[in-house]
């Protein structure tokens, strides 16, 4: 554990302050650190396993193209989607000039959409038929609720 959170706070606390700080060496520093730390992780993990134990991420899990395919795109996924109300709660607010309030309303369809389609997302039935078009229906359903709350938001550049 010590090696993953080493890693994971040299990863993350030059990306948070670098820019800040104008990227000065340290930042490279850490970073390259943060590779070391997290590759040292990896081959601990891996060693224990070997050795009989239990290890936190079972390495041969990553032998499975479809796991080691689902890891990827989990990652880019929510990194990309978590930051996307952030970057739309800065841009209604100190942006566009809108209240806390009217830019939480513009997001309540979407949290809306997401309440609805969190069953099928969560039933294993889904992900084995062809209901699976339910979730993506209630998904589009959801980013075209929040699209039509920013068109008819009082005040909105795109209000018709």
């Amino acid at each position: 554990m010590v090696l993953l959170t080493g890693g994971l706070v040299a990863l993350l606390v030059p990306l948070i302050q670098g820019q800040d700080a104008g990227w000065p060496t340290w930042t490279y520093l850490t970073l390259g650190a943060a590779v070391v730390l997290l590759l040292g992780f990896a081959a601990w993990e891996v060693g224990y396993a070997r050795r009989g134990g239990d290890a936190l991420v079972p390495p041969r899990l990553f032998t499975h193209l479809a796991f080691s395919g689902g890891v990827g795109l989990a990652v880019v996924y929510f990194a990309a989607f978590t930051s996307i109300f952030f970057v739309l709660s800065i841009l209604w607010q100190a942006g566009l000039g809108h209240t806390a309030l009217d830019t939480g309303i513009m997001l309540v369809p979407f949290a809306l959409g997401s309440i609805v389609a969190w069953p099928e997302l969560c039933s294993w039935r889904t992900a084995s038929n062809a209901r699976s078009r339910l979730v993506v229906l209630s998904r589009a359903l959801a980013s075209r609720s929040t699209a039509a709350g920013e068109l008819l938001m009082p005040s909105s550049p795109c209000s018709w």
